[in-house]
């Protein structure tokens, strides 16, 4: 009684005060206590009227800039209760800086490759900035492409020549060319002393230019531009599906178990939009192709988006695929110390959980 006497104390208005304070059964105080709470403590964790998103400009992010185009997170925000709430899209140079973001509170939801991903979940969990993944967003295959007439194979590569990958170590390109490395050579740092780290779009426009860099390990949709390829003698030497044994995620989405657990009805209106733009993708790729063009401003036809997309190796679902091909090789690698038992370890519970994942 005397803990339900101070909680109306410092909760209860004056009046109310002197109405219920001494003359209330102990469990109807307890209970008119409670309720105070639960009336002050519903206003703490309001949640966010803005949600501020990352993306790339890459065909991998296809959904991204849907939801972007069509407002989709904010259709869906409106639709759970969340009145007028501001959607702000950034772009970010590196993973480091956007997971930085992320883990700081600037940034809620962040996107990019399983490796990077399975990283920061790793290094993340136990503490107070925990990070699980949403969904995937597409899976492609990529190209190791060059420009070397002397390079049939990786076996071919020399002291002079020079690998783009578009982050050190852990990016998607990075860790299956250390596959390759160890499977050929049985030492995955083998091509270390070769690669340089240039985004997609640089390290494309530097093996097309004749400088110095010989070869990259590209991505959608780049590696798909077969008349600019061919016109400067570049072919491909290797898919990476050859090496991960079939269709693997390259994009997914995360965020923190922070954000997750204090905004359920944002998380949920990002996933539903998530899952809406990639319906439309698959549904229309001519639609999806003239979104991609119009909020990317990409100098490309329409019709070379639509092939792209047409293509059978891009597909774009929640559902991850092949990841721990990827966990597992970080795990014996020594990358990682932790890992999952299973895809699911690493992903919020809900939905993508029905999910056909792997």
């Amino acid at each position: 009684m005397a803990i339900v006497a101070a909680l109306v104390a410092i909760l209860a208005p004056r009046k109310f005060k002197e109405k219920i304070s001494m003359r209330l059964k102990p469990i109807k105080g307890l209970a008119v206590a409670i309720a105070i709470l639960a009336t002050v403590s519903s206003g703490v964790h309001a949640e966010v009227n803005e949600v501020r998103l990352s993306r790339g400009l890459s065909l991998g992010f296809l959904p991204s800039i849907v939801m972007q185009d069509q407002k989709l997170v904010e259709k869906h925000a409106k639709a759970a209760g969340i009145n007028d709430p501001k959607v702000v899209w950034q772009g970010f140079i590196g993973g480091v800086a956007m997971n930085d973001a992320l883990i700081s509170g600037q940034m809620h939801f962040a996107g990019g490759g399983p490796p990077p991903f399975t990283v920061l979940w790793a290094r993340t969990q136990g503490t107070p900035h925990a990070v699980k993944a949403i969904a995937a967003l597409n899976a492609s295959p990529m190209y190791l492409l060059t420009r070397n007439p002397a390079v049939k194979s990786v076996r071919d590569f020399g002291p002079k020549d020079r690998i783009a990958v578009p982050g050190a170590k852990i990016s998607n390109q990075a860790v299956v060319l250390q596959m390759v490395a160890e499977k050929v050579f049985g030492d995955r740092g083998r091509f270390d002393p070769l690669t340089v780290v240039l985004s997609l779009p640089d390290g494309f426009t530097a093996l097309l230019s004749g400088g110095e860099l010989t070869a990259q390990f590209s991505g959608p949709p780049f590696q798909y531009q077969t008349k600019e390829l061919q016109k400067r003698g570049v072919r491909k030497i290797l898919d990476s599906e050859e090496v991960l044994g079939g269709p693997t995620t390259f994009l997914m989405m995360w965020t923190t178990n922070r954000f997750y657990e204090e905004n359920p009805k944002i998380y949920q209106a990002v996933y539903a939009a998530l899952e809406e733009a990639i319906n439309l993708i698959n549904r229309d790729h001519r639609l999806a192709a003239g979104i991609f063009l119009r909020v990317t401003k990409q100098k490309a036809e329409p019709a070379e988006i639509v092939r792209i997309l047409d293509d059978p190796g891009t597909k774009y679902g929640l559902a991850p695929q092949n990841i721990m091909k990827y966990v597992d090789f970080l795990h014996k690698s020594g990358v990682i110390k932790t890992r999952p038992a299973s895809w699911k370890d690493m992903f919020f519970p809900g939905p993508v959980h029905n999910l056909p994942g792997s």
